[in-house]
């Protein structure tokens, strides 16, 4: 086939309601794209092609056809709706099969879609890249994001639409690795190596750790999709003294990455601030906590989910995820 879609791009697909709508992948002659009554042609740049839909209300099933040089791709049963992108760390990626939500409430959601971006160093994720949008199943259900899981499920319940997760983490990850490298490595941002917290050193995890690796890695792949928000878990690989000194900084960065990538200026944004843990009373945790509670402050379209009053203290990945998505939901 002489063109394709991008990846992200397979039956069961979401994206967003009332946002433009970003059709992209590769070619050498023009393309044409249809969806929901619209059609579109486009010329592709050095092989890529894209093209942006206007923006649309929820509904579905749709199909998207993409036709080429007398070509023709057809994906089937697509929907526009909420698409919320679930990033950061360990909480993020924790599974449901690690929570204490008990088994038999796991259930079947048809408007409920999972999109995973995968990374070769992480072996134990379920889900790949290459198995495109995956409809939520009973039976698989344990292996979602926990969080993703249950932020989903009950915006299905509530706003009656579909809702895509797009799954983008790496447990123990610093927030310098999911920043671009020449944003990481900006003077007023720059932590030395031997100042930021060990995850950065661990003989593991500083392989991800690097500047800019994860976004190259990982991020990269989804630029850019179009996305109603993004939920950001992370900040227990930064609770180093030097790092809390400047992760606001840092975060303002992220936020400013994350609006310029996926071509949406007011991207609303939600970060998670991390939870009370028993053995990290120190004055680095507390100073992580504190500019994730001030960060909203600083930064249009952005909320902090406060969850120590609900989370276990004695787990540095809590189990109680459930009251927590919720938590995230009620604060869109």
């Amino acid at each position: 086939m002489s063109f394709s879609f991008n990846p992200i791009f397979t039956n069961f697909a979401v994206f967003p309601h009332s946002k433009p709508i970003r059709i992209y992948g590769e070619s050498i002659a023009p393309v044409t794209v249809s969806f929901n009554g619209v059609k579109l042609e486009t010329q592709p740049v050095d092989g890529k092609w894209l093209v942006t839909l206007p923006p649309m209300e929820c509904g579905g099933p749709y199909e998207l056809v993409a036709e080429s040089a007398g070509e023709c791709s057809c994906l089937k049963d697509i929907y526009v709706g909420e698409v919320i992108l679930i990033t950061g760390q360990s909480n993020a990626e924790m599974k449901l099969e690690n929570t204490n939500e008990p088994k038999e409430n796991y259930a079947s959601e048809n408007l409920l879609r999972l999109f995973t971006i995968d990374f070769e160093l992480h072996t134990c994720e379920h889900f790949k890249t290459t198995d495109g949008w995956q409809i939520c199943e009973k039976e698989t259900a344990k292996y979602w994001t926990a969080i993703g899981y249950f932020i989903g499920q009950k915006l299905c319940k509530e706003r009656g639409v579909a809702v895509g997760i797009i799954a983008c983490y790496q447990g123990a990850s610093t927030i310098q690795s999911w920043l671009a490298y020449d944003r990481a490595t900006k003077p007023e941002l720059f932590v030395p190596m031997g100042a930021r917290h060990f995850d950065s050193m661990h003989e593991t995890y500083g392989a991800w750790n690097a500047d800019g690796y994860l976004y190259e890695k990982m991020m990269t792949r989804l630029i850019p999709y179009s996305l109603s928000r993004v939920v950001f878990y992370q900040g227990e690989s930064n609770t180093s003294m030097s790092d809390a000194q400047v992760y606001d900084k840092l975060l303002l960065e992220y936020f400013d990455q994350l609006r310029t990538d996926f071509q949406d200026a007011e991207l609303p944004i939600t970060i998670v601030q991390i939870a009370n843990y028993i053995w990290r009373k120190d004055e680095e945790w507390k100073a992580i906590q504190r500019v994730q509670a001030k960060i909203p402050e600083l930064a249009k379209g952005v909320n902090t989910v406060p969850c120590a009053d609900i989370c276990e203290e004695d787990d540095i990945h809590p189990p109680s995820k459930r009251a927590l998505s919720e938590r995230i939901v009620d604060s869109f």
